[in-house]
């Protein structure tokens, strides 16, 4: 049965999260990735109000770890990175790797990093934490749980991140999907903090994910990628 570790690290005691770590007000988030033991490159969202990526991206090209920096998607005010390695320095996710875990969420919160990793069984989880000790890598340790135990966590996580969730919440809770609506799109992303265009991603990918979880039988093909209404 397979097995979830959520823990935080401090982003100056591993690799990747020095490496990440940006003085402008970016948010930073791994994407859902299951490393192979062959291969260590991680995919990343950098989210910025401003929209500003030049400076980040030039001062990780010009570090001498990265061989590549390569964006792969853009979208509003997100956008989605895969690096290279001239050298790999990133023991931490060497450790998932070696452990075939499957990084669920991972994401830098105020100088710390918060991961949810999920494990084949408990002889991996061991395996992990004893790839940290020989590293003499300290984590945090949140929560251990098995995916059999049925938690309300588990029953309705849906697999949305963190932004998604935080997003659908807000909506709920202010009437967005009402009719008629209680709150504006326009005024949902002032209170988040975000453009308008990152709300209106958000509210699409979430509720595509939870409904789809909720109804089966839409598993089917999806109508154009356009086609959504976000109007006020």
């Amino acid at each position: 049965m397979s097995v979830v570790a959520e823990f935080t690290i401090p982003a100056g005691t591993f690799g990747l999260g020095r490496l990440l770590t940006s003085e402008s007000e970016a948010r930073i988030g791994l994407e859902r990735h299951v490393p192979t033991r062959e291969e260590v490159m991680p995919y990343f969202w950098v989210e910025m109000a401003d929209g500003d990526f030049e400076a980040f991206e030039r001062e990780l090209r010009e570090n001498e770890i990265v061989r590549e920096l390569n964006v792969l998607d853009r979208m509003g005010d997100q956008t989605l990175y895969a690096i290279e390695w001239e050298r790999i320095p990133e023991s931490l996710i060497q450790g998932i790797a070696q452990s075939d875990g499957a990084i669920l969420e991972g994401r830098a919160v105020d100088g710390r990093w918060r991961f949810m990793i999920r494990f084949p069984d408990h002889a991996r989880l061991t395996e992990f934490h004893e790839f940290l000790s020989e590293q003499d890598i300290a984590i945090h340790v949140d929560r251990v749980y098995t995916r059999g135990e049925g938690d309300d966590r588990q029953e309705h996580d849906f697999d949305l991140t963190e932004e998604q969730r935080e997003t659908l919440t807000s909506a709920v809770q202010r009437g967005y999907f009402e009719v008629p609506r209680g709150v504006t799109l326009t005024d949902l992303a002032d209170e988040l903090g975000i453009s308008r265009q990152a709300a209106s991603e958000r509210l699409r990918r979430g509720a595509n994910t939870v409904l789809r979880n909720v109804l089966p039988e839409s598993h089917g093909e999806t109508g154009p990628e356009g086609a959504d209404d976000t109007s006020p």
